[in-house]
């Protein structure tokens, strides 16, 4: 049986960058978002997300509990990571 492993993600943006806290929607840019296995804010995971057709966007709600460090996505093909700050909402 032949299975293709799809490539290295990669994480070129969060928009916003920064503000953004429990509850609030972030859009994650970059390559390879593609058979996401998981999603974690400094170890805090969120299950939930939506993404584009051509797997270069990630949309999601920072998880309740998300505190800044670093934001991963795992996938299939491996993990990308970049720093995230989290503000508790106003």
């Amino acid at each position: 049986r032949n299975s293709v492993i799809p490539g290295l993600p990669t994480i070129q943006s969060v928009s916003p960058a920064t503000g953004s806290g429990s509850g609030r929607t972030i859009t994650i840019t970059g390559s390879n978002l593609a058979e996401v296995l998981s999603i974690t804010f400094a170890g805090v995971g969120q299950p939930v997300f939506t993404g584009n057709p051509d797997f270069t966007q990630l949309t999601l709600l920072v998880p309740d509990g998300a505190t800044s460090g670093n934001l991963v996505v795992t996938t299939r093909g491996g993990s990308a990571s970049i720093p995230f700050t989290a503000i508790d909402p106003a």
